[in-house]
C-alpha cells in the first residue's frame, strides 16, 4: 500500500505510524513538531519519508505536491484542530485547521481509498443515543467544521478525486504521546506521580466521555485502511456511558488513591450527552476494545513516568 499520512506527527499519528506494517510505503506529513523525523529514528522507521508542510497554505500544498507522488493508494487525514476549547474561542482557526487543510489536500492529489477521522463532536446537540443515521445540527464550531469535512468528503468522491471513503466518527482515545493537557494524562499525573487526593474537573462533571486506549484506536484505522468496505460512515467507540466524574473516581481507584475530593469550577465546550454503539463498526472493521481503562491508564503511567 502506498499511503499518505497527514497529521502525522499529532497523538494519532505517532501511534499509527509505530504500528503500521513494514510493507507499506509511507508518507508522512507534519508541521510544527521539529522533533518528528528524530521520533521516526527513534521507532526504527527510516522507512517512513517525512515532509514538514502547513496543509493550510494552498502555495505550500502545490509546492509539496511538486516533491512527492500525486497520486497515492490510499490517505489518513489526521490533520486538525483537536481542541474544542480553542474553537469556540477561535473558529476561525478551527475552520483553517479542520476544513482548509482537507480543501488543500483533496485540491491537490487524489486517492483511490480515503479515511477521514472525524469526530463524535458532530453529534453536538443531542442526547441519548445516536448513530450515522442521526439527523445533525451542531453549533459548537468543533463539531461543525468537522461535519462540513465529511460532506467535502463526499463531494470530493462525486468528483472523482476520491474513488471510495470511509469516514469513521471518532469518540476518543488516550495513551503516550497525548497532548498533557488531555484528562487522562492529567489523571495519571494527579493520582500516580503526585499521588494527590483531589482533583478538579471543569463544569459538573456529568458529561459523558468515551475513549479507548490508542492501541485499540490505531488498530481500528489500520483495518479501516484494509477492509473492502467503502463509503460508509461508522462510529469508532466503546459504548462507554461513564460519566467524567465516574472516570476520575476509577482513576483514582486504580491508582491506590481513596476518597477523591473533585473540585468543579467552571464550564466545558464540549458537553457530552449522547451515546454510540461500537457494533456496526465491529462488525464491518473485525476489531474490538481489548485495553481495560486499569491496563490502559497503568500502561499511559508507566510511559509517561519514564518522559
Amino acid at each position: 500500500m502506498h499511503l499518505l499520512v497527514s497529521g502525522a506527527s499529532g497523538f494519532l499519528g505517532r501511534n499509527f505510524l509505530a504500528s503500521t506494517p513494514r510493507d507499506w510505503s509511507i508518507v508522512a506529513l507534519f508541521n510544527q513538531d521539529a522533533t518528528f523525523p528524530a521520533y521516526l529514528t527513534s521507532i526504527r522507521r527510516p522507512d517512513i519519508v517525512s515532509h514538514k508542510c502547513d496543509l493550510t497554505d494552498d502555495k505550500a500544498v502545490r509546492e509539496l505536491s511538486h516533491k512527492i507522488e500525486k497520486s497515492f493508494d490510499s490517505c489518513l487525514f489526521l490533520a486538525a484542530n483537536s481542541d474544542p476549547t480553542r474553537s469556540v474561542e477561535d473558529p476561525g482557526y478551527d475552520w483553517k485547521t479542520n476544513v482548509g487543510t482537507l480543501l488543500n489536500v483533496l485540491n491537490t492529489f487524489n486517492f483511490n481509498r480515503f479515511l477521514y477521522v472525524s469526530s463524535g463532536a458532530v453529534y453536538d446537540g443531542h442526547r441519548g443515543a445516536v448513530s450515522p443515521e442521526t439527523t445533525l445540527n451542531p453549533r459548537l464550531p468543533y463539531a461543525i467544521s468537522k461535519l462540513a469535512c465529511e460532506h467535502y468528503v463526499e463531494f470530493f468522491k462525486k468528483k472523482g478525486t476520491i474513488q471510495e471513503y470511509l469516514t469513521l466518527r471518532f469518540f476518543g482515545a488516550y495513551g503516550p504521546y497525548e497532548p498533557s493537557r488531555k484528562i487522562y494524562s492529567r489523571l495519571v499525573k494527579a493520582f500516580y506521580i503526585n499521588k494527590e487526593k483531589k482533583f478538579t474537573v471543569y463544569g459538573d462533571g456529568e458529561n459523558l466521555i468515551d475513549a479507548m486506549y490508542v492501541s485499540d484506536a490505531t488498530d481500528t484505522l489500520t483495518k479501516a485502511l484494509k477492509t473492502n468496505a467503502k463509503n460508509l460512515t461508522l462510529d469508532v467507540c466503546q459504548g462507554s456511558r461513564m460519566t467524567l466524574n465516574e472516570l476520575v473516581s476509577s482513576a483514582a481507584s486504580i491508582f491506590g488513591i481513596k476518597d477523591v475530593n473533585i473540585n468543579h469550577i467552571g464550564s466545558v465546550a464540549e458537553y457530552i450527552e449522547f451515546t454510540a454503539s461500537p457494533k456496526m463498526a465491529q462488525q464491518i472493521l473485525d476489531t474490538h476494545s481489548k485495553v481495560s481503562l486499569e491496563d490502559g491508564l497503568t500502561k499511559l503511567a508507566h510511559f509517561v513516568s519514564k518522559v
